[in-house]
């Protein structure tokens, strides 16, 4: 099973409106963990575990430079992000706070 390599960067967007939450943007790249080549068509996932079913909140597909952008709205105090693709390993990191984060796993 191969393994892939997940750059995530967490931006929480200063949309602030009366009664709206705030936009959370979450953009970042899929790599290869051999040969450091983007992965395309990865699917990523943002899923609300504490919900019944782990609710998917949205979700986004890697184009071909293995680059995604998730954009939603929250209140959450903690996200999964999951990726998946058929013959790579699948991969969940949980998320604890939605501000200037960025990941290299």
């Amino acid at each position: 099973m191969q393994k892939y390599h997940i750059i995530v960067t967490i931006l929480l967007a200063v949309n602030i409106c009366i009664h709206v939450k705030s936009q959370t943007v979450i953009e970042g790249s899929v790599f290869d963990a051999d040969d450091k080549q983007p992965v395309s068509n990865v699917l990523v996932k943002i899923v609300n575990p504490g919900s019944p079913g782990r609710e998917i909140i949205t979700y986004a597909k890697t184009n071909k430079a293995g680059e995604y952008n998730l954009q939603f709205k929250t209140g959450l105090t903690y996200i999964e992000m999951e990726f998946s693709l058929l013959g790579y390993k699948r991969d969940t990191v949980r998320i604890k706070s939605l501000v200037g984060i960025l990941l290299l796993l």
